[in-house]
């Protein structure tokens, strides 16, 4: 039995480093080569004006989307009614 797990750890072992030998080669050709990463990906992580631009525009969607909001509630379209939380033991006051 012993040596069935000896196996079966040494197996794993080899497996984890050949799909971290994968993972390493991965991440060295994208930081290699950036240009061919973001023309497939569309986006480049470590671009920190891209991320930027992502918020930003993000943003002004979560601005619309808020203006809607509001326009619905001045509009009396749309009612909110605020209750209590009902109360149990992960909210319960301590």
């Amino acid at each position: 039995m012993h040596n069935q797990t000896k196996k079966y750890t040494k197996a794993t072992l080899i497996l984890a480093m050949v799909a971290s030998a994968l993972v390493a080669m991965l991440a060295w050709e994208t930081l290699r080569s950036p240009g061919q990463a973001v023309a497939a990906a569309k986006f480049d992580p470590l671009d920190a004006g891209v991320q930027r631009q992502t918020q930003i525009r993000e943003q002004q969607r979560t601005n619309a989307r808020l203006e809607e909001i509001i326009r619905l509630l001045k509009s009396g379209k749309l009612r909110v009614v605020a209750t209590p939380a009902k109360t149990t033991r992960k909210n319960a006051p301590r």
